[in-house]
């Protein structure tokens, strides 16, 4: 799993349509259904509930969805902290459920590190109570 799929997953799950979705990221439809398909494969669960209106997510999909939003947010974040001065010893700890620094850590990283060479990034695996009390 990388950031563009976790992207594109949001923005079917927004858009409720695979369509709608395509147009937005200008992508092809056949290849936006491969990448949400290649996601549920990889998750081994179903993130969608396909109908003839469109689709809409399943429990499972929503706990990703909402997931997903946090990681951009704290992405967003990081970024922020992380551009705020070139002279500010620039430090950006990003915390999230175990799970997900096994399926992101890497990625992650190498991705934070290319972007912000001087810039340390620490990322923690804890439960939210725990990484909510370290906040």
């Amino acid at each position: 799993m990388d950031l563009r799929q976790l992207r594109t997953f949001i923005s079917v799950a927004q858009s409720g349509s695979i369509s709608k979705s395509a147009r937005l990221l200008h992508i092809a439809q056949p290849a936006l259904s491969r990448q949400i398909k290649l996601l549920e494969t990889e998750l081994k669960t179903t993130l969608f509930v396909r109908n003839a209106r469109g689709m809409a997510l399943t429990a499972e999909g929503l706990i990703l969805l909402n997931r997903a939003k946090k990681i951009f947010e704290d992405l967003d974040e990081a970024v922020l902290a992380v551009s705020k001065g070139s002279d500010i010893d620039q430090k950006v700890s990003l915390g999230m459920p175990p799970s997900w620094v096994d399926m992101l850590a890497n990625k992650l990283n190498r991705q934070f590190s290319d972007e912000f060479p001087n810039a340390k990034f620490r990322l923690v695996g804890a439960m939210s109570g725990f990484v909510a009390d370290w906040l």
